[in-house]
């Protein structure tokens, strides 16, 4: 087995909420099962390849409530349209603060952020289907975002949480917040 310094150096850096954001390029994942690295419109993707997921570590300042986007993309089919998520094995809230979505649904082949509930069991309520999702942050605190496997083909590229803001993402999105070593 490595020494634990290499074990180290092998983790990506944990993510920093500043001033309300979180940014993730969803290639800096680690562990990483199940998924596949593929072209992105920010620069590298990963691609759903049957099981497994990947997580991040993120260093909240302040708790909240954080709305959930992911710069993705599925296949153009009902296959390959979604992805589990959740935040220390926590579910998603819909727009109506009791429904608790198993993961975030796409539509379309091409790259866009979607912000979208699926589920609980498969389906959406009319009255919640295109309204964002979000996760209720208790205070400062580290704490894991994980997604995982739902649908096979399913793309991320980026992942953005955004305190008490439901506006769409732009572009590529804020830059990344990873958290900076302390100074020597």
């Amino acid at each position: 087995m490595p020494p634990f310094w290499i074990l180290l150096c092998l983790q990506p850096p944990p993510f920093a909420e500043r001033e309300g954001i979180v940014s993730i390029e969803a290639e800096r994942a680690a562990p990483v099962k199940g998924w596949i690295l593929v072209e992105g419109k920010s620069g590298k993707a990963l691609q759903d390849d049957g099981h497994g997921g990947f997580s991040f570590e993120i260093l909240f300042s302040r708790g909240g409530k954080y709305y959930v986007w992911l710069l993705c993309r599925d296949q153009g089919n009902s296959e390959t349209n979604d992805c589990f998520v959740t935040l220390d094995g926590q579910r998603l809230y819909a727009a109506d603060g009791r429904t608790r979505p198993d993961g975030i649904r796409s539509a379309g082949d091409a790259f866009r952020w979607i912000c979208r509930p699926k589920g609980p069991g498969g389906h959406t309520p009319a009255d919640l289907k295109n309204k964002p999702v979000y996760f209720h942050v208790p205070g400062p605190g580290r704490r894991t975002l994980r997604i995982s496997h739902r649908s096979k083909g399913f793309v991320v590229d980026k992942i953005v949480l955004a305190l008490d803001g439901t506006d769409r993402p732009e572009g590529g999105g804020p830059p990344e917040t990873v958290l900076a070593p302390p100074p020597p």
